[in-house]
């Protein structure tokens, strides 16, 4: 059974309680203006989640090759052989040696909460939830988040976003007033310590907007660190 409707009847929080409570497995997609995304259900905890402007997929990429120097060309192979399935791409970069298991959760992790923290700003368009059977090449090992706890932080962040907008703007350009903690970014470990990595980007000619488009995190966490 098919569950759809308009976000102005009944907003994301309410829907994704909702798929929660019924341990519902599938794919929840939304539509609000020019933006579309989806997020994927297992046992009613979530397992993935994209947007037409940030996916896992490429925010892997991003960090493939700015951190792991990985080239160009191996990435555009990897996006050709893998598609839209996380799970077979997860075991060819951890089996190639392209990126540890530790690193592939941490990015895995902080990018589902990010994108589907996001979604929560959206509020006006059409969800539509649509049972799968298999889910599986959505899911990377056992990972999962549940809807409280991304219902509980997109409260939060949403909060945060307003203040933190009134400051900052895409056009914004950060100056530094003390020296880099090192002069080579790839010294620090950036999923560990990823608010030294980001202000050891600051250049005084970078926007902001160029931070989130070059980063392996979302808007939010770029934000939040300056």
């Amino acid at each position: 059974m098919s569950l759809n409707g308009s976000l102005s009847d009944f907003d994301i929080s309410y829907i994704f309680q909702l798929i929660a409570q019924e341990n519902k497995t599938g794919i929840l997609t939304l539509a609000s203006d020019n933006d579309e995304g989806y997020i994927v259900f297992n046992n009613g905890k979530i397992i993935s989640a994209g947007t037409n402007k940030q996916n896992i997929q490429t925010m892997i990429y991003r960090y493939l090759l700015t951190i792991k120097q990985c080239p160009l060309n191996e990435i555009n192979e990897f996006k050709s052989l893998v598609k839209n399935n996380i799970n077979y791409l997860s075991h060819e970069l951890t089996a190639k040696r392209y990126i540890t298991q530790e690193e592939l959760l941490i990015l895995i992790e902080n990018n589902i909460e990010d994108i589907a923290c996001s979604i929560f700003h959206w509020k006006k368009g059409n969800y539509r939830f649509d049972p799968l059977k298999n889910v599986g090449n959505h899911q990377i090992g056992n990972f999962a988040l549940t809807a409280d706890a991304i219902t509980m932080e997109a409260a939060r962040r949403i909060d945060e976003m307003e203040r933190m907008n009134k400051i900052i703007k895409p056009g914004t350009v950060f100056y530094r007033t003390c020296s880099k903690e090192n002069h080579f970014n790839n010294c620090i470990d950036p999923l560990n310590n990823f608010s030294q990595y980001i202000l050891n980007c600051i250049d005084g000619t970078s926007s902001t907007e160029y931070l989130i488009q070059e980063s392996f995190f979302s808007e939010y966490r770029i934000y939040e660190t300056l």
